[in-house]
């Protein structure tokens, strides 16, 4: 059973600059009271950009493509592109925090999460593609399954292949190149 696949991933701003967001939508709608429609709608347009706008990717089975896109009042402008390389499935851990400095240059960690990204990778796990996110391992384990059932990829342990010359290089070895 073929079909299309869409997941939005995340916001495209951080949450500081989504809150800041706000800020043009409600001077826009002052700028109504005295008549400014066009600079008014210019305001509201922007800032309900940096608040709403997210990231996101389609996957058409049929066709094995796929499409990053940005997705603004439900319009999605992405590109379509082949998934042929593709052949694993695997879930990868990351850790985001959202940072914000004075003027002082102290630092004050705003925000801290863990995601699950679910990552289609190539054989040598070095082009990855981000299919899917989620805050639980459970969850990313279970859409996990279903891709691979979808797909047909087979689900591996991240584990990119790293070349001679990188290993020599962690090794403190110097190459000559005659």
């Amino acid at each position: 059973m073929k079909k299309l696949i869409d997941n939005k991933l995340e916001k495209l701003f951080p949450p500081a600059m989504r809150a800041a967001g706000y800020i043009p939508i409600v001077f826009g709608l002052l700028l109504i009271i005295p008549g400014a429609y066009i600079s008014a709608l210019i305001f509201i347009l922007i800032g309900s950009f940096i608040t709403f706008a997210n990231n996101g990717i389609q996957l058409d089975t049929n066709t094995n493509r796929s499409k990053q896109y940005v997705s603004y009042l439900g319009l999605r402008m992405g590109k379509w592109k082949s998934m042929e390389q593709y052949h694993h499935i695997s879930i990868l851990r990351s850790r985001e925090t959202t940072t914000a400095f004075s003027r002082s240059n102290r630092r004050t960690t705003t925000s801290e999460d863990v995601y699950y990204d679910i990552t289609l990778l190539d054989d040598t796990h070095r082009q990855k593609l981000g299919v899917k996110r989620s805050k639980s391992e459970k969850l990313a384990l279970e859409s996990a399954k279903e891709l691979v059932d979808i797909l047909g990829f087979d689900f591996v342990k991240y584990s990119p292949q790293v070349s001679e010359q990188t290993r020599s290089r962690r090794r403190g070895e110097r190459i000559s190149h005659k």
